[in-house]
């Protein structure tokens, strides 16, 4: 490392002396005024290195005020790393582009606005809300099926029920069954329905039929 400055020579001033001033403010301007600490002599707009080490060196420009480092300088592997620039320590705290793990929560700016923006928890959260828990939940609004039930645990639609029960009761398209002990209601909106009635047990029965009319009581039988 070389620094020097032959100032403004003052007779006498021999040839000897001129030539070791000359000479080592030629190895000065060859090594780039490296040294330990800024030169004595610095002037703004100057660059200089800052021998850190060995194996560090500082390229430095003095700005008239301070030194601001523009790169180090690896002398043993050639390395040139700009100042500012993320060194390999630097990148293994960083996330990659191309996909990485993060060791840590990553806090966002806001809720989404973009199909492919990260989402943050709030916003997850608040949609979730709006979705039925598949152990159990009520719903605030209807469900609108796609179709009509093909399997015995299939949800029906309201047009599914009504084709069967009506819109005022229940319509038998078959035969019902009481026995001795069992009452039963028929549906609310009849007006009027055929019944008949078996008789059954002891010695014999007889059987007939009984009109059912609105007001209860039947109409008559045999």
């Amino acid at each position: 490392m070389a620094q020097h400055d032959y100032g403004n020579p003052q007779p006498p001033f021999s040839g000897t002396q001129l030539n070791t001033t000359l000479r080592n403010w030629r190895d000065a301007l060859h090594t780039l005024h490296r040294g330990a600490s800024r030169p004595s002599y610095v002037q703004g707009g100057m660059l200089w290195i800052r021998e850190v080490s060995s194996t560090n060196w500082e390229l430095t420009l003095y700005d008239g005020a301070d030194d601001i480092v523009i790169a180090t300088i690896n002398p043993s592997t050639n390395v040139v790393t700009p100042a500012g620039a993320a060194t390999p320590a630097d990148l293994e705290t960083r996330v990659a582009k191309a996909g990485d793990t993060m060791t840590g929560a990553l806090t966002l700016s806001g809720a989404p606005t973009a199909a492919n923006h990260a989402a943050t928890k709030a916003y997850v959260d608040a949609g979730d809300n709006t979705r039925v828990a598949k152990a159990g939940d009520t719903m605030t609004g209807f469900l609108t099926l796609h179709a009509d039930p093909t399997a015995a645990m299939h949800a029906v639609t309201k047009a599914y029920v009504d084709a069967i029960i009506g819109t005022t009761g229940r319509k038998l398209t078959g035969v019902y069954v009481f026995n001795t002990t069992q009452n039963w209601t028929p549906p609310s909106g009849t007006t009027a329905m055929l019944v008949w009635a078996v008789g059954g047990g002891g010695g014999g029965g007889r059987g007939g039929r009984i009109v059912w009319n609105v007001g209860g009581g039947d109409g008559g039988g045999n």
